[in-house]
């Protein structure tokens, strides 16, 4: 079986779903820099499992969207292909960019509903042009342990835990940083709380810096 390219992944869904169910980030607004990203990240979780439901959650405050956006550009870095399926609706192209993500090279999906979300997992996976998959979601438990997912690997950023996530990580903002009174950043607590290969309930601090 030939996999076939982004750009054919792209013209398969916009002929079935809808020109608008996902289009190039490059569409919205190009990147504007780069900042570094925290290696400690690595050391607490190990990476992710590849194939298997990960998951991100915290508050809209707690610094989540924000380490997202640096781990993503992170993954870009190292080759992969991913695509940022944006149920809320809130993703922010502009910031994104300042956090170090590639625009150009992001693929963006806005489904009408969780049930169109679910399909659209199933047909980006059985494409084998993507190697990770977010998904931005206030909650995110429906049928995710049915979805079949192959090589692919899924990254849930939600504001409440995922029961059926493989890795479960929770972010918490600690503290605020300021600078003349402005908020700039914050440090945050990022726990591990699930994990089938490294113990579960460590943590640890990150100054996250807002771009």
């Amino acid at each position: 079986m030939v996999a076939l390219s982004i750009d054919d992944v792209l013209e398969d869904i916009q002929r079935r779903w809808g020109a608008n169910a996902i289009q190039s980030a490059r569409q919205i607004v190009p990147p504007t820099g780069i900042l570094s990203h925290d290696g400690t990240v690595d050391a607490l979780v190990g990476g992710l499992c590849r194939g298997k439901v990960n998951a991100m959650s915290g508050v809209p405050t707690s610094g989540k969207t924000t380490l997202a956006y640096h781990w993503l550009a992170a993954a870009q870095h190292a080759g992969e292909r991913i695509v940022y399926m944006d149920i809320n609706g809130t993703f922010d192209p502009a910031y994104a960019a300042q956090c170090g993500l590639q625009i150009e090279e992001l693929m963006l999906v806005r489904p009408e509903s969780l049930t169109d979300a679910l399909w659209l997992v199933r047909d980006i996976a059985l494409s084998d042009a993507v190697s990770l998959l977010v998904i931005d979601a206030v909650v995110l438990n429906a049928r995710l342990e049915k979805l079949v997912l192959g090589q692919m690997t899924l990254l849930a950023l939600t504001n409440v835990a995922v029961t059926s996530a493989q890795v479960q990580m929770t972010c918490r903002c600690e503290s605020w940083r300021k600078h003349s009174q402005a908020v700039v950043g914050c440090n945050m607590r990022l726990t591990l709380t699930r994990h089938p290969a490294r113990p579960s309930g460590n943590s640890i601090m990150l100054d996250m810096t807002f771009a």
